[in-house]
């Protein structure tokens, strides 16, 4: 979660864990580490640069799980994006306080006669031409996408529905 004040933003991480654990956040140059005891986190940025579909910019997030004397038993790293997203009742849905207007299409999760076996390359040719289309939204219809697609979307500025079953008003 992440919580803007003018250009500072605190970013919160729960883990899932109730465990010790360790986080290292960074962009380009700038690195922010932090430690929480029960596996939350967070990290204080003076100075965010906030992700957004014309400015899909992403931080490095690597998490850790710490054993009782401090080493990292497990970890993983994956690309973070930093946003507000509000929904105002009447108004709509701004991100970083700014209103967006979603212009998407629903997608499952193949491309056609290469089946769901789709190459990271597909992908980002498919959603390149979209966002030359003017899309900024994509619906995940169905069925689980990609971790690849999901992580292009982040990178080249797409907002994600994703729908895993689907169900309308029961799992």
């Amino acid at each position: 979660r992440t919580r803007l004040s003018g250009t500072s933003a605190v970013v919160t991480v729960h883990t899932g864990v109730n465990d010790p654990v360790r986080g290292t956040l960074t962009y380009g140059d700038e690195q922010y580490e932090e430690r929480g005891k029960h596996g939350n986190l967070e990290f204080c940025l003076p100075k965010a640069v906030l992700w957004s579909a014309e400015h899909p910019v992403l931080y490095g997030l690597k998490l850790e799980l710490l054993t009782e004397d401090g080493r990292a038993a497990d970890a993983v790293s994956l690309k973070i994006g930093l946003r507000q997203v509000e929904m105002i009742p009447g108004k709509g849905m701004y991100v970083n306080g700014s209103r967006v207007i979603l212009k998407g299409v629903c997608l499952h999760q193949d491309a056609g006669c290469c089946g769901i076996a789709v190459r990271k390359e597909i992908w980002k040719e498919r959603l390149l031409d979209l966002k030359e289309m003017g899309c900024n939204a994509i619906r995940a219809a169905h069925h689980l996408h990609s971790e690849e697609f999901l992580d292009l979307c982040d990178e080249l500025g797409f907002y994600v529905y994703e729908e895993c079953f689907d169900k309308w008003t029961s799992g």
